[in-house]
């Protein structure tokens, strides 16, 4: 994680969200002042843990977007900002 530029979060899963290493893994690269985004397969935020709600989605049209307050950014666009 300290050799990244920026952090994809996990494949958001059943099985992820019931990891104790993900959200470790995430607030680490959080405190080294990586670029954070999640990827998450659910539609609905329902099922995803709130603290997952502060960093931007990663989705994907013709190609990679990221989703932020509303706001759609190609995806190598916001890693270079």
């Amino acid at each position: 994680i300290k050799l990244l530029s920026f952090f994809i979060s996990q494949y958001l899963t059943e099985q992820t969200l019931k990891s104790q290493w993900c959200p470790w893994e995430l607030g680490y690269a959080d405190a080294l002042g990586k670029k954070i985004c999640i990827f998450q397969r659910f539609k609905s935020d329902s099922k995803i843990p709130e603290f997952y709600s502060a960093y931007p989605k990663l989705v994907f049209s013709n190609q990679p977007i990221i989703r932020l307050n509303g706001e759609d950014i190609p995806f190598d666009k916001w890693i270079q900002q």
